[in-house]
């Protein structure tokens, strides 16, 4: 069997549009393929980098917590500290107060075992605006009337007078030599008297 050049030639065509168009199919689903591949890389990518975004946003605000936290613990720390120099401080000083008041004690306490030693009778009182005192059975009436400053308008056995601090009136006891002591001007309107009788 013989075939002629124009069969040959029409046959060898349609082999080769064949083959092209087979190989231009194939090669246009392989480029679909490669696009459904690279659009998914993109896809996983850019869910990827929200992932990596918001994990990267709870870090920040973890971190940022923890820095406020820390801030905090810091500054209470340090307030912790200087409350307890505070209270350092202040311990000290109440020593020191209490000391010197224990110190104040005992030279009270001296000076009333002179005060004793020097007078037989000794006694004190506070006075208001409008009070009364009798001294020695009633012998002598007492009564303040205005508390001034440092001074005081009195009434004594019914005659009116003004004492200062320390101002004294000379009182009789028997035969006991006594002082009758303006000693302080308290608040409120009070004064403090103290009574001085010597020894026989």
């Amino acid at each position: 069997m013989q075939f002629n050049v124009k069969e040959v030639s029409a046959a060898l065509f349609t082999v080769i549009t064949v083959t092209a168009a087979a190989t231009w199919y194939l090669r246009g689903e392989q480029i679909d393929v490669l696009k459904q591949q690279i659009a998914a890389y993109e896809t996983s990518e850019k869910l990827n980098l929200i992932e990596l975004s918001k994990k990267a946003a709870d870090a920040a605000d973890k971190l940022s917590l923890q820095l406020n936290k820390q801030e905090e613990f810091d500054k209470l720390n340090s307030e912790i500290s200087r409350l307890k120099l505070s209270v350092i401080e202040e311990k000290n000083i109440s020593e020191k107060r209490s000391k010197e008041i224990q110190e104040k004690k005992k030279e009270i306490d001296v000076l009333k075992g002179r005060i004793d030693a020097l007078f037989s009778n000794h006694q004190e009182f506070d006075l208001y605006e409008g009070d009364v005192k009798k001294l020695f059975s009633a012998k002598y009436i007492l009564s303040v009337t205005t508390v001034y400053d440092d001074d005081a308008n009195i009434v004594f056995n019914n005659q009116k007078s003004n004492m200062t601090v320390g101002q004294y009136i000379n009182l009789k006891q028997g035969d006991q030599s006594c002082r009758l002591f303006l000693d302080k001007v308290n608040s409120y309107k009070s004064v403090k008297y103290s009574v001085l009788c010597e020894k026989t």
